[in-house]
């Protein structure tokens, strides 16, 4: 079948059939160039992307968007209190050049009065790939891999983008995840090593060791209840 200029109709079919059986084989069927039909996919694609950036996918279908980059979940907020320093899974959504691709565990960094109020969440993101060492990178183990903390990007994302709790830092990495928040943002003389930073310092790392045991304790006495509670 000869093709001239090539109707919608026309088009679609072609498309399906490359879909299905390759853009050669449709190519040969149709009589259409093989770069006409990359040409629409490409344009398909671009066209796809733009509508379903936006998408809001139910909570029930959340590991049917894991793999998807440009679907998110659903604006319905998992109830539950995030709290800086936890990890979890943030759903891939659309990015942009040199933006840090998601589908991927993240800490959260913002504070938590703000975690409590609104609605976003402010991450960095981890990865198990090689990374250059550098004072905005630090690893640690509280995914269960040896992972690489990415703190040059802080991202804001939705609380409906997060999805499985990973872990929690220790003490000794929300150090070093501060220290390199601080180079990130350009804010490094506040680790000069006396007087009043240190002391600014010395709080915080308390406060984040306070946080990280309270969390476990917390998750402690609730098995320990739930347990509890079974045995009746």
């Amino acid at each position: 079948m000869a093709v001239g200029k090539y109707d919608e109709n026309t088009i679609n079919e072609v498309l399906k059939y490359a879909e299905t059986n390759g853009v050669y084989a449709a190519s040969k069927k149709f009589n259409v160039g093989k770069s006409t039909i990359y040409y629409h996919q490409k344009k398909r694609e671009e066209l796809a992307r733009k509508k379903t950036s936006m998408v809001i996918t139910p909570i029930s279908k959340v590991n049917e968007v894991k793999d998807n980059p440009f679907i998110s979940v659903n604006e319905e907020k998992i109830d539950r209190e995030y709290k800086r320093g936890e990890i979890y899974y943030v759903h891939k959504f659309a990015t942009t050049g040199s933006e840090m691709a998601t589908g991927r565990p993240a800490i959260i960094v913002s504070n938590d009065r703000l975690n409590k109020k609104i609605d976003v969440v402010e991450v960095v993101f981890l990865t198990t790939k090689n990374k250059a060492i550098a004072p905005e990178h630090f690893s640690t183990k509280a995914t269960g891999n040896l992972s690489t903390v990415l703190a040059e990007q802080i991202t804001t994302v939705d609380k409906a983008r997060l999805g499985d709790f990973i872990g929690v830092c220790t003490p000794d990495d929300m150090n070093l995840l501060n220290k390199a928040l601080l180079v990130s943002l350009g804010l490094e003389k506040y680790m000069s090593s006396g007087g009043d930073d240190q002391v600014v310092q010395r709080i915080a790392s308390i406060k984040a060791e306070r946080d990280a045991y309270k969390h476990i304790y917390d998750e402690l006495f609730e098995k320990y209840i739930l347990e509890r509670g079974n045995k009746k």
